[in-house]
């Protein structure tokens, strides 16, 4: 009979679950159930062979501990590894991929059950990981990271919901041809989701290492990066991998060759700058990584008022490297920085950074920062565009009292925005974003497909052009655009993740966009679209309790936003959607 004392033990905690599992049992309850108690027999043949005691397994979730962490990964990489093969025999929407996350850490233990925040950190690595993957924390990483044949790719500190600290998690590769071969590598070498390397020329611009004496220079580095991905998106003929998929490496010892296989391409540019008083010098090489030899290397010595020259000499050298021949057009777009002021410049790379992090402190402190710049250089688009991408956006989320105001300023910033640069794709998205608030749909299409024309190589454009797509009530051609910018922008950022929940709901997905939404909310819990969506969708739904928690959690984090406000966010030419969306807020709780 089990004891009901209070007992306190180190223990390595493995957690994991089905991906998608909503969709599958929607599709077929029966097959479902079958496939899945095959599979949580595999789990418990390899957690008993590895000397492990399964907690608890309810539905499509598994908990269980392992006195010792080694075990704990072992008995993980060969459950992923069986279940991959079990998955081969089966059709693609039937395959059944388990996240898998590992913590190590002090738990409550009271009548067999297991208890505490380690617990509950385990819970989240596991949805951190991809289906069919493993999810460790730093305890774990550092226990094992000696003992086993693994590699581990390091995901950075990671804010999860209920959780105070952040994070640092590591994803769970292995060596090829050791004795626990990759999970997601078990039939290739490659990453089994690698991109194909398309036909034209590809490239991924890796941050620039910075070497300067000042870490707050860091953004200085960044920016350089960020104007030489905008300029090669200008050309047609080129695959240039986003900001967010190459950043995602940044700080890290990487390996070229394995980068541009994850990232599906052939060239890789990295390089590193160092800052002292006025005076720069940059390195830059570009790789091939089908042979890993340097295409083109250069040492630039030159002051700080020269960082622009820099940009273009580097551009032009890939350019040059890669053999791809510009039209007037592209060259004359590579020349539009909009800005000779190096101070302008610095403070919009900077409010760029706090713009993406997308709550109202943060859009405050860019909307300060893209002033500066414009006073420093008013005749400077991007600082415009960016003040009123702030207006915008606050005004949509009622991040303060004066939405109307907010919207009316965005509008002027637009215009003042295009009428110095016509091309630039901020002040685009931003004409693009005030059309869509003014229920003009059809000009903010037409803008949408300008903002395609100047920027052909840019995800970003193409997730912008879906956002128009979907409020103009075309869900399936916004999914099929937010894929595109996906597949050049494999480590995508959290919004197109949101676009595609919303519109795989307006398309009549409600599980298959509440298991998105449940995704990006494990890696940013306080995202207030994200809540607000999946707290219609819960309620319409019938899940009042599910629905009632989150619109807690919406209050919480926007105790602005009202009723009157859910028609703004959506802006949408389907206002039956808009209504009945409405009314399921009202019933989950939301205020007039």
């Amino acid at each position: 009979m089990a004891s009901s004392e209070v007992q306190r033990k180190l223990t390595a905690i493995l957690s994991a679950d089905v991906a998608g599992y909503s969709r599958l049992m929607g599709a077929d309850e029966e097959a479902t159930i079958e496939t899945l108690t095959a599979y949580r027999e595999v789990f418990l043949s390899h957690i008993k062979g590895h000397r492990g005691r399964v907690v608890d397994a309810k539905g499509d979730a598994i908990l269980s501990e392992f006195a010792s962490v080694v075990d704990a990964v072992n008995s993980a990489v060969a459950i992923q590894r069986e279940l991959a093969e079990k998955n081969a025999a089966l059709p693609d929407d039937r395959r059944m991929d388990f996240r898998i996350g590992i913590n190590l850490g002090d738990v409550v233990v009271k009548d067999d059950a297991i208890y505490g925040d380690d617990v509950n950190i385990a819970a989240r690595l596991e949805a951190l990981a991809k289906p069919g993957g493993i999810c460790v924390s730093r305890p774990v990483f550092d226990q094992v990271k000696h003992k086993l044949k693994l590699h581990f790719e390091d995901m950075g500190e990671q804010q999860v919901k209920n959780i105070a600290e952040p994070v640092r998690a590591y994803e769970v590769l292995t060596q090829p041809g050791s004795a626990a071969q990759p999970v997601a590598q078990a039939k290739q070498q490659a990453p089994k989701n690698a991109p194909a390397l398309p036909e034209r020329p590809s490239i991924a611009v890796l941050p620039f290492d910075n070497l300067s004496a000042d870490p707050s220079q860091e953004f200085f580095a960044d920016g350089l990066v960020e104007d030489i991905l905008t300029s090669l998106s200008k050309i047609a003929t080129m695959n240039v991998i986003a900001r967010n998929s190459t950043f995602a490496y940044k700080g890290k010892a990487v390996d070229v060759r394995r980068v541009a296989r994850e990232l599906g391409v052939r060239y890789v540019l990295e390089g590193s700058v160092r800052q002292s008083v006025n005076r720069l010098r940059i390195t830059a090489q570009l790789i091939d990584s089908t042979d890993g030899n340097h295409l083109w290397a250069e040492r630039y010595d030159r002051v700080v008022e020269d960082i622009f020259d820099i940009q273009d000499e580097i551009t032009k050298e890939i350019v040059t490297a890669l053999r791809v021949n510009l039209t007037d057009s592209e060259q004359a777009l590579l020349l539009n920085r909009g800005t000779k002021n190096v101070e302008a410049w610095s403070l919009c790379v900077q409010a760029w950074e706090h713009w993406h992090k997308f709550n109202p402190a943060d859009h405050a402190k860019a909307q300060d920062l893209a002033g500066q710049a414009a006073n420093r250089d008013p005749d400077y688009a991007l600082a415009w565009a960016l003040q009123g991408m702030t207006y915008w956006y606050g005004a949509r989320m009622a991040f303060d009292d004066e939405a109307g105001g907010g919207m009316a300023r965005a509008a002027e910033l637009a215009e003042k925005a295009l009428a110095l640069d016509k091309t630039n794709p901020i002040a685009l998205v931003l004409s693009m974003g005030v059309q869509l608030s003014l229920g003009n749909f059809d000009p903010s299409l037409a803008i949408g497909k300008r903002l395609i024309s100047h920027d052909p190589g840019s995800a970003d454009s193409r997730a912008w052009y879906a956002f128009a797509l979907l409020a103009d009530g075309r869900p399936q051609e916004c999914i099929s655009m937010v894929k595109d910018a996906m597949g050049l922008n494999p480590r995508y950022p959290l919004w197109y993740q949101n676009l595609l929940a919303r519109a795989l709901d307006v398309a009549g997905n409600p599980k298959e966009s509440l298991e998105v939404s449940k995704g990006i909310l494990a890696r940013q819990h306080d995202r207030f679209s994200v809540v607000l969506v999946r707290t219609g969708i819960l309620a319409r739904e019938g899940r009042e309790q599910e629905a009632k928690e989150a619109m807690s959690d919406l209050r919480r984090i926007n105790p602005n936003f009202r009723l009157a406000h859910v028609k703004g966010f959506f802006m949408s030419r389907d206002q039956e959607y808009v209504a009945a969306f409405s009314e399921a807020l009202r019933k989950a709780g939301l205020p007039e």
